[in-house]
């Protein structure tokens, strides 16, 4: 589908204001489609994460929907291909109550500038954040002083036994189970003992029947 135009122009009216100022109102939204586009772009996030992505957001929208609409803005017909990259240049876009900040990203990956703003500030830092460049140095430097911190912290937290060596060992994995106890005596009563799941669909189990 990549290789193919998606055209689906929106359906509006031009309203001309008193000062010559011209408004689009849509009348038409090709709902369908974009909502195919929109299925995918949802189930397709581990795969490629845009910058929205980045922190949660309660009502965050696809950027596949503000790319489509975004796309119309653009004066060259042939830029409104969905797929077709640009085509707001030396536009500015305003977005008075942007949130999660979808509508500025998506603006930006188009080429145009943008303005951004909410009477919440968390949404504002969430923006800025995602938005301005951060050295790769710089981001390696942060993460290993993060990791510093917790190794510090935590490290002896996560100590045990070897069952077999009884030698001292770095927890790697952990379940997490419910302490219960009957007549019959104590027991751990666990969802599951999966531990782990790699890309390649092989999943690592504990065996309870090696445990002492």
């Amino acid at each position: 589908m990549s290789n193919q135009q998606l055209q689906l122009p929106l359906n509006y009216s031009v309203l001309i204001q008193k000062d010559g100022t011209k408004t689009g109102i849509d009348s038409e939204f090709p709902i369908n489609e974009l909502d195919r586009l929109a299925h995918r772009e949802s189930f397709n996030k581990h795969l490629y994460r845009p910058n929205t992505y980045l922190h949660k957001w309660w009502a965050r929208r696809s950027g596949v929907t503000f790319r489509y609409i975004l796309k119309q803005l653009s004066d060259d017909p042939d830029k409104r291909d969905y797929y077709a990259a640009g085509g707001l240049e030396n536009k500015l876009i305003l977005d008075p109550m942007m949130g999660g900040g979808t509508t500025v990203h998506e603006a930006i990956r188009l080429g145009a500038s943008v303005i951004g703003y909410d009477l919440d500030p968390i949404p504002v830092l969430q923006a800025k954040a995602s938005l301005t460049p951060v050295p790769l140095r710089e981001k390696q430097e942060i993460f290993n002083k993060l990791v510093s911190c917790l190794q510090n912290s935590l490290e002896k937290l996560f100590h045990t036994q070897c069952p077999i060596c009884r030698a001292n060992s770095e927890t790697q994995f952990m379940i997490y189970g419910l302490r219960k106890i009957c007549k019959c005596g104590e027991a751990i009563v666990v969802d599951s003992l999966r531990v782990r799941e790699e890309t390649n669909g092989i999943y690592t189990y504990i065996d309870p029947c090696n445990q002492q």
